[in-house]
């Protein structure tokens, strides 16, 4: 990884001993991801008055304009992810989302991992990568996570006759 470069922490998918790699990721597979961006500057400021009892209530409009995206940190990501090649779906300032589609090789090349198929302790494959997602120096403490790359199965079904 390049100087140039950050990871995102705790972005590394955390492995059972049973899970293998079994085959590279087709370099031209399409897939979608979704980056979440920091919160507004303040926010902290929310919690303290939330937890001291001293907050006043504010209307829906008020409260997603405090817990929204500064729009110049979702622009900034706009502009990594289009000079990735990548495409943007969506973008949600209220969330602080963007969706953003691309071939396996894109994600790769953006994101800094390499992405390949895995077999689960229950012998299914899934797409997934190895090592933490890396972004732009630019970025660090902007972009908070990237969802969508590892595609393991994370539920399970209950077996019949089990009640609750």
């Amino acid at each position: 990884m390049s100087a140039a470069r950050v990871e995102i922490p705790g972005s590394a998918p955390k492995r059972r001993a049973a899970e293998q790699t079994v085959a590279p990721a087709d370099p031209g597979h399409l897939m979608t991801a979704t980056i979440l961006v920091r919160h507004r500057e303040g926010l902290p400021d929310i919690e303290k008055q939330l937890l001291s009892g001293e907050f006043k209530p504010v209307s829906r409009e008020d409260a997603g304009g405090i817990t929204s995206a500064e729009p110049g940190d979702m622009e900034a990501v706009r502009s990594f992810v289009l000079q990735q090649g990548l495409s943007v779906i969506d973008e949600n300032l209220a969330t602080r989302c963007i969706r953003v589609r691309g071939t396996v090789q894109q994600m790769d090349a953006a994101f800094g991992i390499h992405l390949q198929y895995f077999t689960s302790s229950d012998g299914k494959k899934y797409l997934s990568y190895e090592g933490p997602i890396s972004i732009p120096a630019s970025l660090d403490g902007v972009v908070i996570a990237v969802t969508g790359l590892d595609q393991r199965p994370i539920a399970r079904p209950h077996s019949g006759g089990e009640s609750f």
